[in-house]
């Protein structure tokens, strides 16, 4: 009798805290924030970029920017000045294509004047094109081909070009202390404002733009 009354001391009180025991239980379940929903997957987000590519309307655009450029070549210089460049985008599609025309005083005194085509992918660029060298302070005139590889970052455009020199206009020159300024290097930054002429500006395609922003 006593392990009998022994037990029913200690199964008594146990059984009522049962019922407060479960309620706190169920109200920390409530409490509990919901479980966040599953991460979008590359394969569904790459889906729904295809699909806003494929109803991209055809767009022209021309931007007209300030540059400013830093030329490694038989010395360092400085040039500053202005870029025009027009880029078509046609529907459905995440390339462009276009031409550009650049113009810039460099600090030797000579006036550079180039232009070409171009091409692109999302952000990545490349351009072709024949740059001019007028004559100044130590260099002759001269013709050359440009290459060059250009980043778009908004109104922003990092780019990098290389000159081969085809031809240079000594026989124009009545100094002939001056030197040909050969193979060139050269990075530039040019700030732009774009000005729409047909369609409208292309998304870019991420999740942050167009539909999606306006679904958050």
């Amino acid at each position: 009798m006593a392990h009998l009354s022994s037990f029913a001391l200690v199964l008594v009180p146990a059984l009522s805290f049962a019922p407060t025991l479960a309620f706190a239980q169920e109200a920390t379940e409530a409490e509990a924030p919901a479980a966040a929903p599953a991460a979008e997957s590359h394969s569904a987000m790459f889906a729904r970029m295809q699909e806003r590519i494929r109803n991209t309307p055809t767009s022209t655009i021309l931007t007209t920017s300030v540059i400013s450029s830093i030329g490694f070549g038989p010395e360092l210089l400085w040039g500053a000045g202005l870029q025009l460049r027009i880029d078509h985008t046609p529907g459905g599609q995440s390339l462009r294509a276009g031409g550009w025309l650049q113009s810039e005083l460099m600090t030797d005194g000579g006036v550079r004047v180039a232009g070409g085509v171009h091409g692109g992918l999302w952000m990545m660029g490349l351009q072709v094109g024949m740059a001019f060298r007028s004559e100044s302070d130590r260099y002759l005139s001269s013709l050359g081909l440009q290459l060059g590889k250009t980043i778009e970052l908004g109104m922003f455009q990092l780019g990098g070009r290389i000159v081969i020199p085809v031809m240079d206009f000594n026989s124009m020159s009545q100094n002939p202390t001056l030197v040909t300024p050969g193979l060139e290097g050269a990075v530039y930054l040019t700030v732009g404002l774009p000005t729409i002429l047909e369609g409208e500006a292309p998304s870019c395609g991420c999740s942050h733009r167009g539909e999606d922003a306006a679904e958050e």
